[in-house]
């Protein structure tokens, strides 16, 4: 059997096998790896700009990416694209900000359970490559955590210290331990632990808690520009006095360790 166009023998003829597969190939889903491509290139774009109009443009075609990559997951066939895609998703929506986090959260409950059945699979010896992806989204909470944090400590920075910027401080001095590298910290030996997580990942989860913790110093410099705030000042260096301890390094040297930015590519959902 043969289809053509209008049924006219003037008009080039194809198989109906070729036509089929045509239009298979092109409801076919694209692979991790194109979200990925685009989403470095948007943070890119992002970080190049220079009004706030720019950004906001990047910001809302990251919110776009996350939405498409939420959609790909859904129509993926192997298990391992499917949380390819999700990381995608998680990933672009943490970095546009405050609009991105429900789709941050989404994305990242969505794999999880996918993700630890199949990280038992792999200690039982069942190639599934999702380690690096599984890693990056378990990681996502803690980030948009510190995400939120840095803003607070921006806009505390340039505060009158009034009645209510005292007690923003107050609130992140007693809340940031807790949401960011602290939560990293409890995160980091499980995350670790992950069955073929790669080298590069590795080295990034350790990174973004050194990360975080040079970020929680410039709480310090915030309460230090407050006179009437030295207790808080005191309470954040003994802070960072046990957690230098607890590392076993020195935190000195902060202004050379770069910001929180995208894990490394993940070849294995290529």
């Amino acid at each position: 059997m043969e289809l053509s166009f209008w049924h006219n023998p003037g008009v080039i003829r194809i198989p109906a096998a070729a036509a089929l597969a045509l239009v298979l190939s092109a409801c076919v889903t694209p692979p991790p790896s194109v979200g990925s491509d685009r989403l470095r290139a948007l943070v890119a774009q992002r970080e190049a700009c220079a009004d706030a109009a720019c950004r906001s443009g990047a910001q809302h075609e990251l919110l776009a990416l996350s939405e498409k990559a939420s959609a790909a997951a859904g129509t993926a066939r192997q298990e391992r694209q499917r949380i390819g895609h999700l990381r995608v998703a998680g990933l672009a929506a943490w970095q546009a900000g405050d609009p991105g986090r429900n789709l941050t959260a989404r994305a990242n409950e969505t794999a999880l359970a996918r993700c630890r059945t199949l990280d038992a699979l792999a200690h039982e010896g069942v190639p599934v490559g999702t380690s690096d992806d599984c890693a990056v989204l378990e990681a996502l909470p803690a980030l948009v955590a510190h995400a939120d944090a840095l803003r607070q400590i921006e806009r505390l920075a340039t505060a009158a210290p009034d009645a209510s910027a005292r007690y923003a401080l107050e609130t992140l001095v007693a809340d940031y331990p807790s949401q960011t590298f602290l939560l990293l910290a409890d995160l980091g030996p499980r995350l670790l632990a992950y069955e073929g997580l790669s080298p590069a990942t590795a080295r990034w989860l350790v990174a973004i808690r050194r990360r975080t913790f040079c970020d929680y110093r410039r709480v310090r410099d915030v309460t230090a520009a407050w006179p009437e705030q030295v207790r808080l000042t005191l309470a954040v260096e003994r802070q960072i006095r046990r957690e230098s301890a607890a590392a076993g390094a020195n935190f000195d040297g902060c202004a050379a360790v770069p910001p929180v930015g995208l894990p490394p590519g993940n070849p294995r959902t290529r």
